[in-house]
């Protein structure tokens, strides 16, 4: 009775929230602030606090928008009037963030992906394993997290567009243009997530209409609201960066743009592949700045970035080199190691890209699978995260495709169903008290999983020798 009770208690969303909200808690309150380790964290703060000051603060990091500095204002000036800690409410809205992406946000968004329910116990564990994982980008303020959850109520808000069966609410497309214009205003590498839900809206919901030629008074009015929610927030973006961020500029004081930011890490982040407790050099970006004889010292000091069409034309001179550099960035990003190579946090990193991959294989065998609708929601949950390829690595970058392979694997059947083989195999063996062992196949597929993740392994540790023989290259239990 008492079993049943608290299965009851647990089967449910509520309770799967509140446990993502705990988790998350635990980790958050007991720290002292929300920007310490962080210098941007540090910056945002500053221009938090003195925003309605007659002296407000001017910093670089303002370059990134209102949205970047207009929640955290909001809950600053809650916890001033109910006298509480000043980053109380900022942890609260952190410890939302996680539990609505791990408990209802993935959850949602799988859900359509491979066309059935997903069982509670499944969140559970994937909300475990990403607190793990992810929980180090929700110590400090950023636009990161933040962009993580607008991705993901973008992608929903298209979901739920195209399978309601009853039309929704007018008010409910106002609510999409402002989730889709926020989404475009944040962090810039979620720009593609924006573009492909989009392209998913407009294959799925608008050419239909079209070509059906069901095009009516309605129709008129979805989009015009679609479109008013995206003028609301790019013209309170606008009024931000011509009230506060402007006239810094036009004071002298260095403030870069976006544009200007993305340049100069194109070319700076030739140097290093990796920031985090370590640097990892990139010795393959420094030949190729060798080679064209570039300006090292003034490249390394901030300077001498290259433009756009030079960029372009040394990639196309060294077409893999570039790759190969891209791709190990990629790799490193998919590799959560809590930036001390921790070998469980590795191990279930590989194990998980693993079940992915082959998930993928098993739902996809023809080409026509590919060209799903699906496949743009699916783009637009891991294009993000290949934008700082390009850059450099830090785990805050790559969220959205650590997300995408946790959930392919933990909330499709790939995982469960092997265990329950497993399960059946290990009675078997009991039962017939090893005797049947000698006449079982061999299981390649096994087999191959402890190859992928041994080359994993040895991927990693390749590129962290790079770093010499010292004691943070080793791998830590």
């Amino acid at each position: 009775m008492i079993k049943n009770n608290i299965i009851r208690l647990l089967d449910n969303k509520i309770s799967l929230f509140v446990f993502a909200f705990l988790l998350m808690a635990s980790y958050l309150f007991p720290a002292k602030d929300l920007i310490t380790g962080s210098m941007d964290a540090s910056e945002t703060w500053k221009v938090v606090t003195t925003f309605f000051s007659h002296d407000p603060y001017s910093s670089y990091v303002m370059y990134k928008g209102f949205l970047a500095f207009i929640p955290n204002i909001a809950l600053y000036e809650l916890a001033i009037f109910f006298d509480v800690d000043l980053f109380f409410f900022v942890k609260i809205f952190n410890c939302i963030s996680f539990a609505y992406i791990t408990t209802i946000g993935i959850p949602y968004f799988f859900a359509y992906i491979f066309g059935n329910k997903i069982k509670y116990y499944k969140i559970y564990i994937l909300t475990l394993i990403l607190y793990f994982g992810i929980r180090p980008n929700f110590s400090f303020i950023s636009v990161d997290f933040p962009s993580i959850v607008l991705m993901m109520l973008t992608m929903n808000s298209a979901i739920k567009i195209k399978i309601s069966e009853k039309k929704l609410p007018i008010f409910y497309y106002i609510y999409a243009g402002i989730i889709f214009s926020m989404g475009l205003l944040l962090s810039g590498q979620y720009i593609p997530a924006v573009i492909f839900t989009l392209a998913f809206l407009f294959f799925s919901e608008v050419i239909p209409v079209i070509r059906q030629k069901k095009i009516n008074f309605r129709s008129f009015v979805i989009l015009a609201c679609f479109i008013l929610g995206f003028f609301v927030i790019n013209v309170s973006n606008n009024y931000f960066i011509e009230t506060r961020v402007q006239p810094v500029r036009e004071a002298g004081e260095w403030l870069p743009t976006a544009n200007d930011w993305f340049k100069f890490a194109l070319t700076n982040n030739m140097l290093f592949s990796k920031l985090s407790s370590v640097m990892i050099p990139d010795n393959r970006g420094k030949a190729i700045l060798i080679s064209e004889n570039a300006d090292m010292q003034a490249i390394s000091g901030g300077g001498g970035a290259y433009n756009y069409d030079d960029y372009a034309m040394l990639v196309l001179k060294y077409p893999i080199d570039f790759i190969v550099r891209w791709a190990n960035r990629l790799f490193l990003g998919i590799s959560i190691d809590s930036d001390k190579l921790k070998f469980i946090y590795l191990f279930i990193s590989y194990t998980l890209l693993f079940l992915s991959l082959l998930t993928i294989k098993k739902k996809c065998e023809k080409l026509k699978d590919f060209l799903d609708l699906r496949i743009f929601l699916i783009l637009a949950m891991a294009t993000p995260s290949l934008i700082p390829c390009f850059i450099h690595v830090e785990m805050r970058y790559f969220m959205s495709i650590q997300i995408l392979i946790a959930g392919i694997a933990l909330l499709s059947d790939t995982l469960w169903k092997s265990l329950l083989n497993f399960k059946d195999f290990v009675s078997l063996i009991i039962v017939s008290r090893g005797k049947i062992i000698s006449k079982m196949r061999i299981n390649y597929l096994f087999i191959s999983y402890i190859i992928f993740v041994t080359l994993c392994f040895m991927l990693l540790a390749t590129q962290y020798e790079l770093l010499g023989p010292i004691p943070n290259i080793l791998f830590k239990f």
